[in-house]
């Protein structure tokens, strides 16, 4: 008697495509997952090659290499020098796509690629932390803080050339300040300036409005000139400006002018007649500036201010008012006749 091929019932089928979907449920995310895992771990290996080499060449240059224009050498040729492969593509948590990149740049913008300080040589993924796992405790591309970096090395005299050509600062108050957005609360700024001059000098915006109205640390050589000059604080205040018989003065458009008032507000922080290390020559020396700014904890509309330079702390209990506006940092200078400002770099550093 010839035997019946029996199939499957419907019932049989519904119990594997069930046990087919409880395994897709269960094994296909963590499969995912360890595919996202190993993008992370791909792109933290290019890196440990990266830093190798790059601590090789400074240790055989006595510099690091400027790895996003270098002259003379065809960039693509050196990038593979590096092994600097691209970022893989990711999407951010607003939704927008970004390619994979190979491209350098000198300022964090989590846009892909990488993110390059020359002067000390520290070379980061350009990646928002959780990129690829979407978890940014696992997935730290930030070295712990936010930051922004700028290479003012093409800049000799700042008196002369604001940096205003440098992509995100803009030109103010004449041609001689430059501000760039500041995006913290808290945080560090650290600049290395030099200055050669007899009078004059330059400031530092701790934080101001985008006309540069807010607070200054002055490196000023004509401020207490007959002690050897100091460093101060000054708030600047944009006011109505009056002729000498106390009248409102008025632009052609019928607008009341305005003017910067500088003595608001001059916190004297050192004196040269005062300090053993402010002599003459201290002031015409390259100097290692920090300025940290912190919140107060007695008071939600101060902030605490802390300088630093060259090792030596010059204040630390000075305190400003809190910006309730966007915050902006830059670099000033005055009276350039007789001035020279070389600045180095400015970083910005989320505390």
């Amino acid at each position: 008697m010839k035997k019946l091929n029996k199939g499957f019932t419907m019932i049989e089928l519904l119990i594997v495509i069930a046990i087919i979907g409880i395994l897709a449920i269960t094994i296909a995310p963590k499969l995912l997952k360890e595919i996202r895992k190993g993008t992370v771990a791909k792109v933290q290996h290019n890196l440990g090659i990266i830093r190798s080499r790059l601590s090789l060449d400074e240790s055989l240059s006595d510099e690091f290499p400027d790895l996003a224009n270098e002259e003379g050498r065809n960039i693509t040729e050196l990038l593979k020098a590096y092994s600097i492969n691209p970022t893989p593509p990711f999407a951010d948590e607003d939704g927008n796509s970004y390619k994979e990149s190979s491209e350098i740049v000198d300022f964090r913008d989590n846009t892909g690629g990488w993110y390059y300080i020359r002067k000390s040589g520290e070379i980061y993924a350009n990646l928002p932390d959780g990129a690829y796992t979407k978890d940014d405790k696992y997935e730290i591309w930030r070295n712990g803080s936010n930051s922004v970096s700028y290479d003012f090395t093409d800049i000799d005299d700042f008196t002369t050339k604001a940096a205003s050509n440098i992509d995100g600062w803009s030109t103010v108050d004449g041609n001689r300040s430059s501000i760039t957005s500041n995006p913290y609360d808290e945080y560090t700024i650290e600049s290395t300036v030099t200055f050669t001059g007899d009078t004059a000098g330059y400031g530092i915006y701790i934080q101001s409005d985008e006309d540069s109205n807010g607070y200054i640390l002055q490196y000023d050589r004509g401020y207490a000139k007959k002690q050897g000059g100091a460093l101060i604080i000054r708030k600047r205040v944009t006011e109505d400006a009056y002729d000498k018989d106390g009248n409102l003065k008025y632009n052609s458009d019928g607008s009341v002018k305005t003017k910067i008032n500088e003595g608001a507000e001059t916190i004297t922080l050192a004196k040269t007649k005062d300090n053993e290390f402010m002599t003459e020559n201290w002031w015409e020396k390259e100097h290692d500036i920090q300025i940290n700014v912190t919140d107060s904890t007695t008071d939600n509309s101060k902030q605490n201010v802390e300088i630093i330079i060259d090792d030596t702390v010059i204040t630390n209990d000075t305190t400003i008012d809190k910006s309730d506006t966007d915050n902006y940092t830059g670099i000033r200078t005055w009276n350039t006749s007789n001035t020279i400002v070389d600045v180095d770099s400015v970083n910005i550093t989320e505390l």
